[in-house]
């Protein structure tokens, strides 16, 4: 692991250190969602549960209690309008749903196992602890099978330092009904403080790939690999990709991205 990569966490920091930090500094009770959910269920009794604001279909509360816990990595479990496919709708995200990242304004990739002609809307959004839109538009429909990515518009302001943040890729069908709900994955994003002293270059190389893999910055070190330059300039970029996938914080396997020059 690189030494003095990151200002905050430190190096002997865990995920589990940074949530813990997260939750601290968030006022955020982390508990076990298993041993009690009974005291839970009392204290809750009778009160309005935050959830993302909608008004079409029911999805996902917004539940920051237990930061990695809330989301899911694939589409594989919801109930949305979307055909059964063999490869759910999957986002290039660790397990744990827990994201952390140096960037102000991150991408996030997403494969989209649906054809175009099935898909009415694709919808990304980014929402704080109070439910309150960061950013939510629409993502243009890839024609067929295929990676996509969404990002935090510039036009945003920057991600708040060591704030959790829920995100949402939802992809809406056509089954011929008026109101169709949505298939969706979903997870939470920290954003980390970077020492800028130690990352006059984070881009294209393998080794930076691997730097930022050691330091828990999936969001970050995914989209290295499928950037532009990277994919034309790195001669061992297809096996970086399949290192990627196949580490056990992300574990998945997915069709190699040819459709963007991998």
């Amino acid at each position: 692991m690189a030494a003095g990569f990151l200002q905050q966490p430190s190096q002997a920091q865990t995920v589990v250190e940074v949530e813990k930090k997260v939750v601290s500094d968030s006022k955020i009770n982390l508990t076990s969602e298993t041993s009690n959910q009974e005291d839970n269920d009392q204290n809750t009794a009778g009160k309005k549960q935050p959830s993302l604001v909608q008004s079409e279909e029911t999805e996902e509360p917004l539940d920051f209690t237990s930061l990695g816990r809330s989301g899911q990595q694939t589409a594989g479990e919801s109930r949305g309008s979307c055909p059964y496919v063999r490869t759910p709708l999957t986002a290039i995200a660790p397990k744990s749903n827990l994201s952390l990242t140096t960037k102000s304004h991150p991408r996030f990739w997403f494969y989209i196992p649906y054809s175009q002609s099935k898909i009415s809307k694709l919808e990304f959004s980014i929402v704080d602890q109070s439910g309150e839109d960061i950013t939510r538009y629409n993502l243009s429909v890839p024609q067929g099978n295929s990676y996509v990515s969404a990002v935090l518009p510039k036009t945003k302001p920057d991600l708040a330092i060591n704030s959790p943040y829920k995100w949402h890729l939802k992809v809406y069908c056509d089954n011929g009904k008026k109101i169709a709900s949505p298939t969706f994955v979903s997870g939470v994003l920290v954003r980390v403080k970077e020492n800028s002293n130690d990352s006059k270059s984070l881009k294209f190389s393998t080794y930076n790939v691997q730097k930022l893999i050691d330091h828990d910055l999936w969001i970050d070190a995914v989209n290295v690999v499928l950037e532009k330059d990277f994919r034309e300039d790195n001669d061992n970029k297809q096996m970086v990709w399949q290192d990627l996938l196949g580490s056990s914080t992300i574990n998945l396997k997915l069709p190699e991205p040819q459709g963007i020059g991998l």
